[in-house]
């Protein structure tokens, strides 16, 4: 059913969100021709128009929409029903630090995004497409994707927790690298 509340349509992102793993698993995955992708405009076309085809008359997706600060959103989903909208952050894992991926959480995502009450709820979506090794921002030593969730995933609870609840923040990491070795044959 569409969405509702603030709450219910980051149920719903983050359910669109995890669909897109599960489209990676099948027979045509597009998993090689997004790995391929080095543009984050590309990208983002690229993941609107899956999160369109699973829509479902549940929401409407829109790119690059400008919010009341002249910044641009990069994927938003609105209700079909109801003012609630909710925002996806796109970053290429290879193209940025851990650095810049936390801090976008809160610079970013919260700050200049989520500001409205009908906007409430927001995730970073970072894909990755091959393996890679990443500076800790705080510690001296180097943290596989992994740690990089995890320390994203910290973040957002902590940004959420210091709003006392009033926004939604998700991380989800999208995984274009190889799942299996190739046959030989």
């Amino acid at each position: 059913a569409p969405a509702s509340t603030n709450e219910a349509m980051f149920a719903v992102m983050k359910d669109r969100l995890s669909d897109l793993d599960e489209i990676l698993l099948r027979d045509d995955s597009p998993r090689e021709s997004w790995a391929g992708i080095s543009a984050e405009k590309a990208m983002r076309r690229e993941i609107a128009r899956e999160l369109r085809h699973m829509a479902n008359s549940v929401y409407t997706v829109a790119q690059e929409e400008v919010t009341g600060e002249e910044a641009r959103t990069d994927i938003r989903l609105r209700s079909s029903t109801s003012a609630c909208e909710a925002v996806i952050e796109l970053k290429l894992g290879e193209n940025h630090t851990a650095k810049v991926l936390r801090e976008a959480i809160k610079d970013q995502l919260v700050e200049k995004y989520l500001p409205a009450e009908n906007l409430r709820a927001g995730a970073l979506l970072v894909t990755l497409a091959k393996e890679r090794k990443w500076n800790h921002p705080d510690e001296e030593r180097k943290i596989c994707a992994d740690e990089l969730l995890a320390l994203l995933r910290e973040e957002a609870e902590r940004v959420e927790a210091a709003s006392r609840a009033t926004i939604l923040v998700g991380v989800h990491f999208l995984d274009l690298r190889p799942r299996l070795r190739p046959e030989n044959g």
